[in-house]
């Protein structure tokens, strides 16, 4: 009778077979963890401004508009624009005026307008927008 003897070819061939088995799941959990990472350090690119006009004041013919920056990133003001209630584009100033996060800038310009109602638009850099409606008496 005959006995069946195991080979070392078994026991070579799973401990390959494991072998294979961690390196995947290893390379795997690097390229994971690299992948968030990178994700993580760019979102911080990728959170949209978020500013608004917090006060406007006509002092003569100067148009002080004071911008409060909510959001987490610099947010850099190149554009006003100022229309009559109706839509008509009266003034366009290109500014360059940067706001840190939490604070308030002022933008003066030079801005004689007309007894009536306008609405003052603040353009970033990026092309997001802010406005508000005001009057001249």
């Amino acid at each position: 009778m005959k006995t069946r003897t195991r080979g070392v070819a078994d026991t070579v061939a799973v401990t390959l077979l494991v072998f294979v088995a961690v390196i995947l799941t290893t390379l795997a959990y690097v390229y994971i963890v690299n992948y968030v990472t990178a994700q993580l350090s760019n979102l911080e690119k990728r959170v949209p401004e978020f500013f608004s006009i917090e006060s406007i004041c006509m002092k003569g013919v100067f148009l002080h508009i004071y911008v409060r920056n909510y959001g987490k990133v610099p947010v850099k003001i190149t554009e006003v624009d100022i229309f009559k209630y109706g839509g008509q584009l009266v003034r366009k100033y290109f500014v360059s005026v940067d706001v840190e996060p939490g604070e308030v800038e002022e933008i003066v310009v030079c801005a004689p307008l007309n007894k009536g109602t306008y609405i003052v638009e603040v353009v970033s850099e990026t092309g997001h927008k802010a406005s508000t409606i005001f009057t001249v008496r």
